[in-house]
């Protein structure tokens, strides 16, 4: 079976969505698919080179760290647009002349905000490919109104079926594309099948059912020993505080911060997350200590994982949650929101606390207990890692036999 994988970021760029299209083209490598990639980002040898065929579509520097978010809110959509048409044009040339029998295609050319995206999949599938879309995190529109359910349900459960039940209602009662679009769907893109990344996110892709999708979840990688990096050690660690990810929570715990706490803050891939953050932490006393290290980039995380002591991750909105499972599979507890998406991947083996409700000193007191009891906290999430690499190993193998039904 001969699988084309289009993801315009690929590792070591733009976190997550990179890292989870890296480690399915392994997977599914292993498993004894013939699999190829079409990306838009730099040659990292050390990550791609012999056990996968990477063709590289660089020009422009589109998909780059300068992704094309940063460049179209500095003012150049006419000059980003034309570097998107261009990059399709080349996934589609690439996707003909490599005969695939499916072509998987990633963020964030399954994220309806980049409409051009389209017509790769209209016109691949009118080559007589199936189309797969990967589907991470679902759009803002679903999102604000999932949170608003919650708080007027008083739970999630019960806010993801008000949620679902209404965007079935407005497919059925309005233009379906444009609804898909609104609502942040990849169907607006007419894939053949959708892959999600988790059930949560899978819940609210197609109320209706009118394509197949599949739940698979990210992969871990392999255990092996602790990564030597050099980084300094920290006590916590905090990833990406943009407006999702609950930054005043973050900011608050370094206020709160016991004397000595020392901290650790990767910026992540989008935006300029501390521009909006490090004002709101400026005066505290971990701040104005040096007790707050700011770190823009790092090519992979195990090294960032294995200078902490702990991960704090009090996200309001997931796809998934792969920061907090990668943190228990280092062997770093984690204390975090109790964020459906999360849950599936934590479990038990973090400290959960609700993003909504739970008060500041909560927050404080969960990282003290989490801190003293470090040893306890470690083997659960050790224990949770291997359920979820057994777990992955599983889905991989029904997922196979997925593609393999037309």
């Amino acid at each position: 079976m001969r699988i084309g994988l289009v993801s315009p970021f690929w590792p070591p760029h733009h976190g997550g969505i990179a890292v989870y299209a890296y480690r399915l083209a392994r997977a599914l490598r292993a498993a004894g698919c013939e699999v190829e990639v079409f990306c838009a980002t730099p040659e990292d040898p050390a990550r791609d080179n012999g056990d996968l065929d990477v063709t590289r579509c660089c020009e422009g520097g589109l998909f780059q760290r300068a992704t094309w978010l940063q460049a179209q809110a500095a003012g150049a959509p006419a000059e980003l647009g034309l570097r998107v048409r261009r990059f399709l044009d080349a996934a589609l040339a690439w996707a003909r002349a490599g005969a695939y029998e499916i072509v998987l295609v990633n963020a964030p050319l399954t994220e309806a905000r980049l409409v051009q995206a389209r017509e790769l999949f209209l016109a691949l599938r009118a080559r007589g490919v199936r189309v797969g879309a990967l589907h991470h995190d679902l759009g803002d529109e679903t999102t604000r109104e999932l949170a608003a359910a919650r708080r007027a349900a008083g739970c999630w459960e019960r806010a993801a079926q008000t949620v679902a039940a209404d965007i079935a209602r407005r497919l059925r009662a309005a233009a379906v594309p444009d609804t898909y679009r609104r609502m942040g769907s990849p169907l607006f893109f007419a894939p053949d099948f959708v892959v999600s990344c988790s059930v949560w996110s899978d819940r609210f892709v197609d109320p209706l059912g009118s394509v197949p999708r599949f739940v698979l979840h990210p992969l871990l990688d392999a255990p092996r020993a602790a990564a030597q990096g050099s980084l300094p050690p920290v006590d916590v660690l905090m990833v990406n505080p943009q407006k999702r990810k609950a930054p005043v929570i973050m900011a608050n715990l370094v206020a709160d911060a016991a004397p000595g706490w020392t901290f650790r803050v990767l910026k992540g891939g989008w935006g300029d997350a501390f521009g909006q953050w490090v004002p709101l932490v400026e005066n505290t006393a971990a701040h104005r200590e040096g007790r707050v290290a700011l770190v823009d980039y790092v090519p992979a995380m195990a090294g960032v994982f294995a200078a902490a002591r702990l991960t704090f991750f009090p996200s309001r909105a997931e796809g998934y949650g792969l920061v907090a499972a990668e943190s228990l599979a280092a062997g770093v507890p984690v204390v975090a929101s109790s964020h459906p998406a999360i849950l599936e991947a934590v479990g038990d083996a973090a400290r959960l606390l609700c993003p909504f409700e739970a008060p500041r000193e909560a927050w404080r007191a969960a990282v003290a207990q989490v801190l003293a009891e470090h040893r306890h906290w470690s083997a659960r999430g050790a224990e949770r890692a291997m359920t979820l690499r057994s777990r992955g190993a599983a889905e991989i193998a029904a997922f196979v036999d997925f593609l393999r039904t037309p």
